[in-house]
């Protein structure tokens, strides 16, 4: 009994961090379970997803926000900013190797490279497609000529295509396009926040903290790239999937406590998660 008091006397902090993270984690699952998306048999439209704040259209992952610019220009930029970020990781990866992994910065850049490898892709599978249904439906058109049939066949097909794009779910992958998506924003704009007004300010004079191009980039460029994504595509922005960025940093934060735990690494990455102090739970 004693020695658990000792226990608890010194390991309260980290106790009460454990209870605050967990509560959070429960909150949030709480919030997938009550709000995200099932199988349904609503009708999804153009122009959302037919009153479900849950589903996503598959046009809505490569079209751009209203229509106003070509899809090609979203496939472009995004394919641009997922070869330079790309880099930026890559560089960061070669320069301080395995290590680079123990910072959320690593971890928040890692899933916005991912975002923007996937979000190239379905953009560009997406204009190849469309331009190979629209060259079968130009020889369609030139086969049948004018015959009374041919044009119902030729209406009813560019119908069906234009129908197929606008009502197709968005299947697995586009959900989870779109939930990596919230989550990096919402990572990004957390590790931004804590660099510029925390961490530079206060811990610049540390020889373990370097203002480089690396870290400008992983701090700016990534939000520079993110504005552009966020001002040109046509993605829901649905609150409730702000769920999936409490998992991903409930995540971090445990793995920080796994190699703590494991001396795997004995100092912490960012000094306001130190738990042995006693301002542990309010940081």
């Amino acid at each position: 009994m004693t020695s658990l008091l000792q226990f608890l006397e010194v390991e309260w902090p980290f106790l009460l961090c454990i209870l605050e993270v967990g509560l959070c984690v429960a909150a949030a699952i709480a919030v997938v379970v009550k709000f995200e998306a099932r199988p349904s048999t609503k009708r999804i439209d153009s122009s959302g997803n037919g009153g479900d704040a849950a589903a996503l259209a598959s046009i809505q992952l490569f079209r751009c926000s209203s229509g106003v610019l070509h899809p090609a220009w979203l496939a472009g930029i995004r394919a641009i900013s997922f070869i330079y970020l790309l880099s930026i990781w890559i560089i960061s990866f070669v320069a301080n190797g395995p290590l680079s992994l123990v910072f959320y910065t690593q971890w928040t850049f890692t899933l916005l490279v991912i975002y923007f490898g996937l979000a190239s892709y379905i953009s560009i599978a997406k204009l190849v497609s469309g331009a190979a249904k629209e060259k079968k439906i130009v020889l369609l058109e030139e086969s049948l000529g004018d015959e009374e049939t041919g044009n119902f066949i030729e209406q009813e097909s560019i119908a069906d295509a234009t129908e197929d794009e606008t009502d197709a779910s968005a299947g697995f992958i586009g959900y989870a396009t779109l939930v990596i998506f919230q989550t990096a924003t919402a990572a990004s704009v957390l590790t931004d926040t804590v660099y510029w007004f925390i961490l530079v300010p206060y811990v610049l004079a540390s020889p373990f903290f370097d203002l480089n191009f690396v870290n400008i980039n992983m701090h700016g460029a990534n939000a520079i790239f993110l504005l552009v994504e966020l001002f040109l595509n046509d993605l829901p922005f649905p609150w409730f999937r702000g769920a999936y960025f409490v998992f991903w940093t409930a995540a971090y934060v445990v793995f920080q406590w796994f190699i703590h735990g494991t001396r795997l690494l004995t100092w912490w990455p960012y000094p306001f998660l130190e738990v042995s102090t006693h301002y542990a739970p309010a940081w």
